[in-house]
C-alpha cells in the first residue's frame, strides 16, 4: 500500500474459497480473473477503472474470492519491532503522527504491571506519547485504548501500512 498512508487502490486481496488470504494482486489482474468467472468480487474499491468512456464506470476490486479451494500454508509472522513498525505504518496509534525516526514501542498494558512483549500488547508510538504514557495503563492515562493483533504474513511481505478496512478482516487476527 502507499508508503505515504494512503490506500493503494490498484491492489486486490484473494481469498482462496474458504476465505483464506492467499495473495496480493493487482486490481486490474482481479478484474479479468472475476471477469473469466473464475472468482466472485467481495469488495470494491471506492475507485473505478479510467475508462475511455466516462459513462461507463467498472470500480476496481478490493477483495476476491477464488471458486476453487487451494491449499495455503499458514506463514507465521515472527514478533519483532520492525514488524510492530510494519503493522502500524510507522504511526503512532495515539496521537497520529507518522515519523520513521521518532518511532518507539510501547506496551499497551506496561512491562512493570505484567505486559508482555507480543503483537496483541505492543503498538508503535511516537516518542512524546510514550513519555507521557510512561509506564501507566491506558486507563489510568485516560486515552482510549488501542486494539492491536497479529497481523497476516501478507501484509509483512508487502510490506502493507494502511490497509483498506475491506482487508482488515482477512489480515488481522
Amino acid at each position: 500500500m502507499g508508503k505515504n498512508g494512503k490506500i493503494d487502490y490498484g491492489k486486490c486481496l484473494e481469498l482462496n474459497a474458504s476465505y483464506m488470504p492467499t495473495k496480493i494482486i493487482s486490481s486490474d489482474r482481479a478484474y479479468i480473473v472475476s471477469l473469466k468467472g473464475n472468482a466472485d468480487v467481495i469488495h470494491e474499491h471506492p475507485k473505478t477503472f479510467g475508462l475511455v468512456n466516462p459513462e461507463l464506470q467498472i470500480y476496481r476490486p478490493s477483495v476476491i474470492r477464488t471458486k476453487k479451494y487451494f491449499e495455503s500454508r499458514f506463514h507465521h509472522v515472527k514478533f519483532s519491532r520492525d514488524n510492530v513498525f510494519k503493522r502500524d505504518d510507522y504511526t503512532c496509534v495515539y496521537c497520529g503522527k507518522r515519523d520513521k525516526k521518532d518511532c518507539t514501542i510501547d506496551h499497551v498494558i506496561p512491562q512493570s504491571k505484567g505486559g508482555v512483549d507480543s503483537f496483541e500488547n505492543c503498538v508503535t508510538a511516537c516518542f512524546k506519547c510514550n513519555q507521557e504514557k510512561d509506564d501507566l495503563t491506558i486507563k489510568e492515562w485516560g486515552r482510549e485504548e488501542p486494539n492491536p493483533k497479529r497481523p497476516h504474513y501478507l501484509m509483512i511481505l508487502n510490506n502493507l501500512g494502511t490497509i483498506p478496512d475491506d482487508w482488515k478482516k482477512y489480515l488481522l487476527w
